[in-house]
């Protein structure tokens, strides 16, 4: 898909349109020969919004598209913060590029006002509506939602916006 804005596409979950002001990313599937900040990287590849009714929230999401400069300072990232050998390090980048060739990945972070409703992983059978959706309304909807089973404490240190109250996808 080719949008100007964010990732190409914006989020949407329910009634939720994520940030539509958000600066605008480079959407090449080329791999940067250096990776970046991470830090920088994750804020400019993530979109967040959320949904009220009064003062109840109902739906909170937080959307991290993996793309091939995410997946790059993602890489960098977690080899400092594990200390990688250099060939564990390859090993990683050579899974990241694989998952990339595969499919288009986003990383969800979802909370919602009850536990139960939060259903992605049921597919059609979810109470939410979840696509990817272009500049010009065209839905691009999941070949699978699958819960992101990692510990908190991992995913903590790199999705920061996850929280006790999100489920990760």
């Amino acid at each position: 898909m080719t949008c100007p804005n964010v990732l190409g596409f914006m989020m949407a979950l329910a009634t939720i349109g994520c940030a539509a002001s958000s600066p605008s990313v480079d959407l090449a599937p080329t791999w940067p020969n250096s990776p970046g900040d991470y830090h920088d990287i994750t804020q400019a590849w993530t979109r967040a919004g959320h949904d009220r009714q009064d003062l109840v929230l109902k739906v909170d999401v937080i959307a991290t598209l993996k793309s091939p400069i995410w997946r790059a300072a993602f890489v960098a990232a977690r080899a400092k913060r594990e200390k990688l050998s250099l060939p564990a390090k390859q090993e990683l980048l050579e899974l990241e590029r694989k998952a990339d060739a595969d499919a288009v990945e986003v990383e969800l972070l979802v909370a919602t006002y009850d536990r139960r409703v939060n259903d992605l992983h049921k597919g059609k059978r979810s109470v939410w509506h979840l696509a990817l959706v272009s500049d010009d309304g065209h839905e691009l909807f999941p070949i699978e939602v699958v819960r992101d089973r990692r510990p908190a404490s991992e995913l903590k240190a790199y999705f920061p916006g996850m929280s006790d109250f999100h489920q990760a996808y």
